[in-house]
C-alpha cells in the first residue's frame, strides 16, 4: 500500500495537490524504473481519488514512490 500524504493535515503545510490536479500519477519502485502510469480522472485528482486509488495499490517486495507530474505524493515507507 502507497501512503498518500497529498492531504495537508494542518494550515502550515503545503498542499502538494494544488496545481497538480490535472498531473500524470506516476508509481516509481526505488530502483527508479517506473511501474505504472495512470491518467488524470476528467475533472482532476482531489485528495479523496489519489488516498482512495494510492491506499489500495497493489506493492509487492519493493518501496514505491507515487508521484503527480514531478510533484512526489506519496511513498510505501512513509
Amino acid at each position: 500500500m502507497i501512503k498518500c500524504i497529498a492531504r495537508p493535515i494542518s494550515a502550515q503545510e503545503p498542499d502538494l495537490l494544488a496545481g497538480n490536479e490535472f498531473g500524470i500519477l506516476s508509481i516509481i519502485d526505488s530502483y527508479g524504473k517506473q511501474i505504472s502510469t495512470i491518467e488524470p480522472p476528467e475533472n482532476g485528482w482531489t485528495h479523496n481519488k489519489l488516498e482512495a486509488l494510492l491506499n489500495t495499490y497493489p506493492c509487492r517486495d519493493n518501496a514505491y514512490d507515487a508521484y503527480l507530474s514531478s510533484q512526489w505524493i506519496g511513498s510505501t515507507e512513509v
